[in-house]
């Protein structure tokens, strides 16, 4: 179970590195030009979506009752390729 815990954690933190990564790449788009806010606000949906994903994945409270799978895929491919 300590184990199942801190390989949970560290699914965690690394998820919430990337999208905190994809955040601020979709932040800097939306102060260089017209296209790329526009693009920005594409963006954020998606962004919220996947923020959303993190935080539940990060509640250790509800370990027990998410199932979901372990890889990066997960945090990425449903949302991003959905346009």
């Amino acid at each position: 179970m300590t184990e199942q815990l801190k390989r949970r954690h560290a699914i965690g933190e690394q998820a919430q590195h990337l999208f905190a990564i994809k955040e601020n790449v979709s932040k800097v788009k939306g102060t260089i030009g017209s296209r790329l806010m526009n693009a920005r606000k594409k963006e954020k949906h998606r962004l919220n979506l996947e923020y959303e994903r993190i935080k539940v994945l990060s509640q250790l409270d509800l370990i027990n009752t998410i199932e979901q799978p372990h890889n990066e895929a997960f945090f990425t491919s449903e949302i991003w390729s959905a346009k």
